[in-house]
């Protein structure tokens, strides 16, 4: 036998075990999540089945699985000395995991179990074929049954739970979570009728944002980030066209209301004292505002770079909504060319599993081509919950124009104004009874028609 193959450790991750277990014990929501993804034999060390498996019937009971519970659990199993006491189940949960993560660590669990059944089937089937006990065709059904349970194994695919009562207990929580403010599904952007009329930004949603060069998009987000920031709402803002130094610059001149063009200028007539000092005034206020970037500079344009910087800005600093700008920026993580549309749909589906897996809200521009399409449109259309297009007014610069392409509570097509004020810029919202929608659009605010609107 190959001597390398015996000192072979089987794939495992022990700290995402743990990850899960000391997730698991700090709330309800958290243990129903770990249950109905991962089961016993999921785990690689045997002490973290037992616990396991002891805070499962604990669930299964309906009953709250804290350390308290568990404990005596294990004591009634004989269990508890063999995970380290409380001393031990409290550890688990000293590792600082956001509890928003556990589908993240749950997933690495899931799959190395997947890969230890992989090789256990596998070397059974060599075994077999060494021994000649079994016809080709069977070894041939062996194989394409691994390949099955690899898969299914992969998407986590195992006894879901339908249990109506912890379903509809679960809806009810988030709505009184929501009602009594202690966790709000939708984020304030600081515009008082674009929260009034859509809610706000939505978590575990994807909104996009599409137009034309200088359209304001940017500035809507970089505005909005900084009104969420102002608001003690821990935001995330990602430029990948830029270095990340840039990033603060940038929304300081907009702070300021100077351009950023004519920042680094040393003609006094462009650039003033005055101006420059009031730029390094707001530059000091942007260390106070929780605005936590990433540039060019730290992910270039690596999709893959950047999902590991969203995961950490959320788990260590508590950020609740990142901004993308822009989506066009990303390269594939595919070898292939930017514009094939396959590798732009692949792309747009892993962004659009952020929000959802960290349980934040993700805004993400894209912008449009010649054609006024953005691109890989298509794939956008589909995977997105919210798009709202900006446009600036062919006659009037200052006025743009959003119309909501996509709001999947029910918003479609209806338009509204911001009127861009300052030399570098400033957004202010359009009263409806002043504002008139290009192209003939008319507005449709539905049931939410803001005050004073006939």
């Amino acid at each position: 036998m190959n001597e390398s193959l015996e000192v072979r450790i089987p794939p495992q991750s022990l700290e995402a075990e743990r990850a899960v277990l000391g997730i698991m014990l700090l709330g309800k929501s958290a243990a129903d999540r770990v249950f109905r993804k991962l089961r016993e034999e999921n785990f690689y060390r045997e002490v973290h089945r037992r616990l396991f498996r002891a805070a499962y019937e604990i669930w299964k009971r309906k009953e709250p699985v804290d350390i308290t519970l568990v404990g005596n659990a294990l004591l009634k199993n004989g269990d508890f000395e063999a995970v380290g006491g409380y001393s031990g189940l409290a550890g688990l949960m000293d590792g600082n995991h956001n509890a928003a993560n556990v589908d993240y660590y749950a997933d690495i669990v899931l799959e190395k179990s997947a890969l230890r059944g992989i090789i256990a089937s596998a070397t059974r089937i060599v075994g077999d074929a060494y021994a000649d006990s079994k016809t080709f065709g069977d070894l041939a059904s062996d194989i394409r049954h691994i390949a099955n349970s690899a898969l299914d194994a992969a998407v986590g695919a195992q006894e879901f739970d339908d249990d109506p009562y912890r379903r509809v207990e679960e809806a009810i929580r988030e709505l009184r979570e929501n009602r009594s403010g202690t966790k709000n599904r939708f984020i304030k952007t600081g515009f008082p009728r674009f929260d009034q009329i859509f809610g706000g930004v939505e978590r575990s949603k994807m909104t996009l944002i599409t137009g034309f060069k200088s359209s304001a998009k940017s500035v809507f987000c970089q505005q909005t980030s900084q009104q969420i920031a102002e608001m003690n709402i821990p935001v995330g803002y990602a430029m990948l066209d830029v270095a990340r130094s840039e990033v603060d610059l940038r929304m300081a001149c907009r702070l300021a209301g100077v351009s950023y063009k004519n920042l680094w200028s040393l003609d006094p007539a462009v650039m003033s004292e005055e101006k420059f000092n009031r730029v390094m005034m707001y530059m000091e206020m942007m260390k106070e505002y929780p605005i936590y970037c990433v540039g060019q500079d730290q992910i270039g344009r690596d999709h893959g770079k950047f999902c590991l910087w969203a995961r950490q800005v959320v788990e260590r600093r508590g950020v609740q909504i990142i901004f993308v700008d822009s989506g066009k920026e990303f390269k594939s993580r595919k070898d292939r060319n930017s514009s094939d549309e396959s590798a732009i749909t692949d792309l747009i589906n892993d962004l659009n599993e952020i929000p959802v897996q960290l349980n934040i809200a993700l805004v993400v521009i894209s912008e449009k081509s010649r054609n006024g399409m953005a691109k890989g449109s298509g794939s956008w259309d589909y995977t997105n919950r919210y798009h709202y297009d900006f446009s600036q007014d062919t006659e009037d610069k200052t006025l743009i124009h959003v119309r909501t392409e996509k709001d999947s509570n029910g918003e479609n097509g209806g338009c509204f104004g911001f009127r861009l004020r300052g030399e570098h810029f400033t957004l202010t919202e359009i009263n409806p009874d002043d504002y008139k929608p290009a192209a003939d659009e008319q507005p449709d605010y539905g049931d939410r028609r803001p005050p004073g609107r006939p």
